[in-house]
């Protein structure tokens, strides 16, 4: 490098000589002064040019003396002659010699005079120089380069790893994967089905999965009628994944009568050392994807975190409740097997957490068992709520996480309420203290959940967690609600479904109906959504700020203080009844985090943005919280995340 800088500088002091030439001359004929001063600088730029001259000169000399040395006697045929690739490099990196197996491998191209960099490229010339070997690629083949320094020149050796490099890749494209496919709920949507016309469905979709499957060379084998087990190479699985797994669609597309359609769920195992290994990654993924509401695809590999494909229709209602049954049975004999029962949701609470966890509890009490909820009042955005049941006798239930951590022990009981992730718990200690742990919740599953619940109660197609506990408190006391239960379990259903709109299915009106029939009274609930003039101000100053973007809405919150949550959420909620917008976006201050409140009329699944951001939630309603950041880099985190659903 530093030989190939003298050149360019001799050139340039030749260059700028003859230009103070023909200056002098003109300077001559008409000052006589400025002709001295030129005359000046022209002598000292002619001994500059002579030093960097006889310089180069020296460094040249240093080099061929330093390559004749090296050339000399047996070392010279002994590289001439070596197998593999050698160069004499000068100290400024310009190549002086080469041997017999370099000049075949670049097959007569002089490469003498020329700076090894032209070859190999600045990048790859500074790791060689840095680390003494590195890897490039070289005339179309693949070598890794070894260089042994001295003061005055560089030996680089040149070892061919093209064919293991390609050995190598060939083994990793070859890699088994194992999927397994199942169609969702196919007994339940085809149950008022003629037999018949059930063989002639599940064989039109077994076409439909062979079809697509068929470029993949493949195996694919039926396990039932609605499952399906295939194993590939690890070379098709990204091109599956650039078509973004339009199996998906091709069954969502498929049209049965009476308008119901089908959908599919697909856990692919892959990056193991075994074919038994890889189904068992595929197994977890399969209930990954089913958990999360199917019409989706889940991928694992041992040291990667799940991928997730589709999620872009509603999950299928369950009509059966033998599920709620069972677990409200189990559920009652952990309660009355504990000395103490704690329940505990997500931080910054909403009226379906506390709401659910009031109903629990006083559930719980009906059954001798002390119970405890613990909350944080001051974070809490279901002050209304906590008012009318602390007004009814429920203020001693109400503790910090602090001050039960003491009283915690092998016999206690936690049931988390409202979501299935540690990170947003109300009080991480209390879950990491904890022994026995139950999880009830509506969302879709997280790839951070709580994996060590002794019962794990998700419903995605649930409208809210207090629709699921309604449901429970029934089987679990067989007494009736009270009205203080049945009030706070309304409230949450109504805050989730956004007054019956979203998310509801023929057991969200059950639920309702019952807990109307226990003496919940809808006024009273009504009145736990009332805000005051001040928020009222403030939730239409942010949707006013609001701008489209593409098929969505988003807006800014500036504010920052206790209620800029929830009026960030009532934005969100209010912004996604625009015309023509299918997903509403509000970004708001949290300290040195930017939060995002997301909702959608379901034609967009915002938890699977939010996801991409690291937050999560449901597929109608979902956040995340991007820690320290910029509303600027946090807007286009956003954009680029609802791009890549398109």
């Amino acid at each position: 490098m530093k030989g190939r800088k003298i050149k360019r500088f001799t050139v340039l002091a030749v260059v700028f000589m003859l230009i103070f030439v023909a200056q002098s001359v003109a300077l001559l004929m008409y000052n006589q002064t400025f002709f001295l001063i030129s005359l000046a600088i022209f002598a000292v730029l002619v001994v500059v040019a002579i030093i960097c001259y006889n310089s180069m000169r020296r460094d040249v000399y240093r080099s061929i003396m330093k390559s004749a040395e090296i050339m000399s006697a047996e070392k010279s045929e002994t590289l001439k002659n070596f197998s593999a690739p050698v160069v004499i490099l000068s100290h400024g990196g310009t190549v002086v010699w080469h041997n017999n197996a370099f000049a075949e491998l670049s097959q007569g191209e002089n490469v003498l005079g020329r700076n090894f960099t032209t070859l190999i490229g600045e990048n790859a010339y500074s790791k060689l120089i840095h680390l003494k070997n590195t890897g490039t690629t070289l005339f179309n083949r693949i070598f890794e380069m070894f260089v042994l320094n001295d003061d005055d020149v560089k030996v680089v050796y040149f070892i061919d790893q093209t064919e293991l490099k390609k050995t190598y890749a060939e083994y990793r494209f070859s890699r088994p994967v194992v999927a397994l496919l199942e169609i969702d709920s196919l007994e339940q949507i085809l149950s008022d089905v003629r037999a018949s016309k059930k063989v002639q469905i599940c064989g039109e979709i077994q076409d439909l999965i062979e079809k697509w499957f068929t470029n993949a060379n493949g195996i694919m084998r039926t396990v039932s009628n609605n499952r399906f087990f295939l194993v590939f190479e690890q070379r098709y699985l990204k091109q599956f994944e650039d078509e973004k797994f339009k199996i998906l669609e091709l069954v969502r597309n498929y049209e049965i009568a009476d308008g119901k359609s089908l959908t599919l769920s697909v856990g692919i195992g892959h990056g193991c050392q075994t074919l038994h290994e890889c189904e068992a990654l595929a197994k977890k993924a399969l209930d990954m994807s089913l958990s999360r509401g199917g019409d989706q695809v889940a991928i694992k590999s041992p040291k990667e975190e799940y991928r997730f494909y589709g999620g872009v229709k509603a999950v299928a209602e369950k009509g059966s409740r033998v599920r709620a049954r069972i677990t409200a049975k189990a559920l009652s004999g952990l309660i009355t097997a504990s000395e103490r029962v704690v329940i505990m949701g997500h931080r910054f609470s909403d009226l379906d957490c506390v709401g659910a966890a009031v109903a629990l509890a006083q559930t719980i009490q009906g059954l001798d068992v002390p119970v405890d909820i613990v909350i944080n009042r001051n974070d809490s955005m279901a002050n209304t709520l906590l008012d009318y049941t602390d007004a009814n006798g429920c203020e001693d239930l109400m503790i910090s996480g602090q001050d039960i951590l003491d009283a915690l022990d092998q016999d206690t009981l936690l049931i988390v309420v409202d979501t299935h992730r540690p990170s947003v718990l109300e009080c991480k200690e209390v879950y990491e203290k904890a022994n026995r742990i139950v999880v009830i919740d509506h969302h879709r599953k997280a790839t951070d959940y709580i994996d060590n619940a002794v019962i794990f109660y998700d419903e995605t197609s649930a409208s809210s967690t207090c629709e699921m506990v309604a449901e429970l408190c029934q089987y679990i006391s067989g007494e009736p609600l009270t009205r203080v239960q049945a009030n706070a379990l309304l409230s949450g259903i109504m805050l989730d479904t956004k007054n019956f709109i979203l998310n509801t299915g023929v057991r969200t009106f059950e639920a309702a109906a019952y807990l109307r029939k226990c003496g919940a009274d809808p006024v009273i609930v009504k009145k736990m959504f009332a805000d005051s003039v001040d928020i009222y101000k403030r939730k239409y100053a942010v949707i006013s700020s609001a701008q489209i973007y593409e098929d969505c809405v988003i807006a800014l919150n500036p504010e920052s203080d206790k209620n800029v949550r929830l009026i960030s959420a009532q934005a969100a909620d209010e912004l996604v009844n625009v015309n023509h917008v299918k997903a509403s976006f509000v970004l708001f201050m949290d300290g040195e985090n930017i939060n995002i409140s997301a909702r959608s009329l379901g034609e967009i699944n915002v938890q699977i943005i939010m996801e991409k951001l690291g937050g999560g939630g449901h597929r109608n309603m979902a956040a995340c919280s991007i820690k320290n950041t910029t509303f600027e880099a946090a807007l286009a985190a956003l954009q680029e995340a609802i791009d890549s659903e398109r």
